[in-house]
């Protein structure tokens, strides 16, 4: 069984590669959802190797506030996307408005 710094070095890994895949222009929210379920089943992991479970406690509230800052940058990006859809929605009528008068 492996050390828990051994298990968190392994867990800090998967949670930068679900950062690369959300820091990107356009993120693949497909390969970070399957990322975030590694991480999520990585996590899980974590209690049985855990020396004391104020360790493992402090762990994970840690990285809780880490999962808030990204939930956050999420939440921002899906309300961007909403805002340009609903122009070009908004454009496209102007559009065929213009043509139906022309």
């Amino acid at each position: 069984m492996p050390s828990f710094d051994a298990w968190q070095h392994g867990y800090q890994q998967l949670r930068a590669e679900l950062e690369l895949l959300l820091n990107t222009e356009l993120p693949d929210y497909q390969a970070a959802e399957k990322q975030l379920s590694k991480l999520h089943s990585h996590i899980q992991s974590g209690l049985d190797i855990a020396d004391e479970q104020q360790q493992y406690g402090i762990f994970l509230q840690e990285q809780l506030d880490w999962l808030q800052g990204i939930i956050a940058v999420l939440s921002k990006q899906k309300d961007s996307m909403a805002a340009d859809l609903l122009q070009l929605e908004r454009r496209k009528k102007a559009r065929d408005r213009y043509n139906q008068h022309t």
